[in-house]
């Protein structure tokens, strides 16, 4: 087994971003998280998909949430 490293958040989407196996999106708020209940109001999103495709995703996602919200 390799050894484990600390690396930043920054640095581990870097490496997925990179990765020509990785076929997903990172939602991510660039918030520093600094208390439990935070609300964080501003979000970014990286894919690999196009953007056709990452639109019927997010689509589908917000339709679930909103059915069993």
């Amino acid at each position: 087994m390799e050894d484990l490293a600390f690396v930043s958040t920054k640095d581990l989407i870097g490496e997925l971003m990179r990765r020509t196996t990785f076929a997903g999106m990172i939602i991510y708020s660039p918030e520093h998280q600094r208390q439990e209940d935070q609300t964080h109001n501003e979000f970014h999103l990286l894919t690999t998909a196009c953007k056709e495709d990452t639109i019927e995703v997010l689509e589908k996602v917000l339709e679930t949430a909103r059915r069993d919200g």
